[in-house]
């Protein structure tokens, strides 16, 4: 029949209809035959425009007009023959209330509009007619807080604002002066999870995965939230504690329980970080030192039989510094290289412990030995 034509002006959707050519339909405005493409035929005009499918004479566009303009009430009946009603301002942008309904005739969603953004409760519904969301948006914030359900009417999801704004958010979201624990479900009526929260804040959560376990979980305290994720198992996977909005450690686990790799920060910067093999020896420690925009990075490395395989510092913008050293699988040094300046400026090499040779590198890239294998 038509198809929708949407621009966003200053961050509001503003969704027109657009009759294509071949649509056979017929309008009219105060008994008068008018046309929606050529503003001509309705340029000044006060009262409702009314277009209908020519053929079945099902109402398409009832859409109220004030001095040639668009304005107040429009109804409109999409291609699949889905209905929207509504109000729109001089600025051509919903105001007030918004309703859609799907082509059997069932209320889809109602929401309320200020000047095109979302104001107040905002209700969308399943087919079987049951609440799917219920929220509360503020204009220039969005949605604060809101609820979704499956169309069982158990709760999907809950988010709660810092005062209650939906009604049984009052008890859901812990407002009564004691904490409300909530059980979450998945779309099939599956156990999802549970929440705890108290006045508006969620304290702790646990969700389910697929195989009926645990998949992540999180506890709050005051700032501080630790977050843990699990294997499809349910075994520990990773566990990560943030205070505010900068973390403050990571530590992951293998299937086995087996720490992999531990990371601690400080003021939103990594400062260490460990690495192990699943045999449970190290494979590497890092340190980060920061000395106003410069950061040393000094990194050890190791067999996975415990013994030391390197040593290395460097700058995190420049590259090596100082003395690197690297070690065979029996922990004897191998090679030692030095760096000034971010260059190569002194290799040395050991077989079993003994120095074999021995190279000083000059600016040029050219290089002098100072000591030759016997």
């Amino acid at each position: 029949m038509f198809r929708r034509l949407c621009a966003v002006t200053s961050a509001v959707a503003v969704c027109v209809l657009a009759f294509p050519a071949h649509a056979a339909r017929d309008c009219e405005m105060n008994g008068e035959r008018v046309n929606p493409d050529n503003g001509s035929t309705y340029a000044g005009k006060t009262g409702m425009m009314k277009c209908v499918d020519r053929d079945s004479g099902k109402v398409l566009l009832e859409e109220e007009y004030r001095n040639g303009r668009a304005i107040g009430y429009r109804k409109r009946v999409d291609l699949f023959g889905g209905t929207s009603i509504g109000t729109y301002n001089e600025q051509g942008n919903r105001e007030g209330e918004y309703k859609e309904f799907d082509p059997a005739g069932n209320l889809v969603a109602e929401e309320r509009y200020a000047n095109g953004a979302n104001s107040g409760i905002q209700l969308h519904y399943h087919k079987n007619r049951q609440v799917q969301r219920r929220a509360f948006s503020v204009p220039g914030k969005g949605s604060i807080a809101s609820v979704e359900y499956n169309d069982r009417g158990q709760i999907t999801e809950l988010r709660c604002a810092d005062k209650p704004v939906l009604g049984e958010d009052r008890a859901l979201c812990g407002f009564d002066g004691k904490p409300s624990d909530v059980l979450f479900y998945k779309a099939k009526g599956e156990p999802g999870g549970q929440a705890r929260f108290e006045a508006g804040k969620r304290v702790s959560m646990t969700a389910i995965g697929a195989g009926g376990t645990v998949s992540r979980s999180e506890e709050v305290h005051g700032e501080r939230r630790t977050l843990r994720e699990h294997y499809p198992e349910g075994q520990p996977r990773l566990e990560t504690v943030v205070v505010g909005n900068r973390k403050e450690s990571e530590r992951e686990l293998a299937r086995s329980g087996q720490p992999v790799r531990d990371s601690r920060w400080n003021d939103g910067y990594k400062m260490e970080e460990t690495l192990w093999y699943l045999n449970g020896q190290p494979k590497s420690k890092t340190r980060w030192e920061r000395a106003g925009n410069e950061v040393l990075v000094k990194a050890e490395e190791f067999w996975d039989n415990g013994k030391p395989r390197a040593r290395t510092v460097s700058e995190e913008r420049r590259g090596p510094v100082g003395v690197q050293q690297t070690f065979t699988e029996g922990g004897v040094l191998e090679s030692e290289s030095t760096y000034e300046l971010g260059k190569l400026a002194r290799r040395k090499s050991y077989k079993d412990g003994r120095l074999v040779s021995d190279e000083e590198y000059f600016e040029d890239g050219s290089r002098k030995s100072l000591r030759k294998a016997d």
